[in-house]
């Protein structure tokens, strides 16, 4: 077969001379395309960085802040189940009660009142507490976040042998993969196992103190899309 020189074919410079322009497209669509890739990733980087942080200021804003002005009533549900609508609407009544049962918490640490709360839940006396507790924690996430935001927040004390005591849960569990969480430990008002026995009259040891002396926080974020 007669070969002539590479430069005097011409179909193989043609063929040369494409592949080498397609070399040079290849290279110019990476320089123009990689840096607004790397500017997406960056962009999406940041916003889920934001989210973490709301996350997490959000939830210490929360314990550290204080709520004025805080009632509720002891055996509210026990008494009103006992005496049935027979007082229903009486000022009277309801003036006696408020006297009676009634507690006010003034400029404590929504940390402390959910500590408070988680520490009674075992007893007879928490009801009308755990609705009030929950109402001005749900109100506050509801200012502090607006309607960008959706959350879920949870408080769990377990003492011992990771029985539940306590529990506090506002809102549904979120339906969205891009949930941002945020988690902490408040200190329970039981500082040795000896004051916890004597307040719940269950039995604990050396190895429970941890658990006794603190309850988890999670408060879960989520954006409101449309």
């Amino acid at each position: 077969m007669f070969n002539r020189p590479f430069l005097k074919n011409k179909k193989a410079t043609s063929i040369m001379y494409d592949a080498v322009l397609f070399v040079v497209m290849v290279s110019l669509s990476g320089v123009i395309l990689v840096p607004a890739l790397q500017n997406n990733i960056s962009v999406e980087s940041s916003i889920k960085k934001h989210q973490e942080h709301t996350a997490d200021e959000t939830l210490n804003t929360l314990l550290v802040s204080r709520a004025d002005k805080f009632e509720y009533n002891l055996l509210d549900s026990l008494l009103n189940s006992l005496v049935g609508n027979i007082f229903e609407g009486n000022d009277i009544y309801e003036s006696i009660s408020d006297w009676l049962l009634g507690h006010e918490q003034l400029h404590k640490t929504y940390a402390n009142l959910i500590a408070e709360n988680l520490g009674c839940q075992f007893s007879l006396l928490s009801n009308d507490f755990d609705k009030e507790l929950e109402k001005s924690i749900k109100n506050f996430l509801k200012d502090y976040l607006g309607d960008k935001y959706g959350f879920r927040f949870t408080a769990v004390w377990r003492p011992i042998n990771n029985i539940k005591l306590g529990e506090i849960e506002i809102g549904e569990p979120p339906d969205s993969q891009d949930c941002f969480v945020s988690q902490a430990y408040i200190s329970m008002p039981y500082n040795s196992t000896q004051s916890f026995e004597k307040a719940t009259g269950l039995s604990a040891s050396s190895d429970d103190l941890l658990s006794i002396q603190r309850a988890e926080v999670r408060l879960n974020i989520w954006q409101i899309r449309g």
